[in-house]
């Protein structure tokens, strides 16, 4: 494994030439997902025809954008 491709978010060492890890490989993207609270689900056929059983992931598919 290349540990290379990995950066270590507790590492601030800083080289001999003043640069920093940051400069050197930059996080492209952080995501912060909270936590999801079952509440209800659909049956299983109803989630199969929606495509998922959760009612919170249940999103109209406009592909038009914005319906008024």
């Amino acid at each position: 494994m290349d540990n290379n491709l990995f950066y270590n978010v507790g590492d601030s060492s800083c080289s001999d030439d003043g640069m920093s890890d940051m400069d050197t490989m930059p996080v492209v993207g952080m995501a912060y997902v909270p936590m999801q609270q079952l509440k209800t689900m659909y049956e299983p056929e109803d989630g199969f025809v929606r495509g998922t059983v959760f009612p919170d992931l249940d999103k109209p598919w406009m592909p038009k954008g914005c319906v008024k």
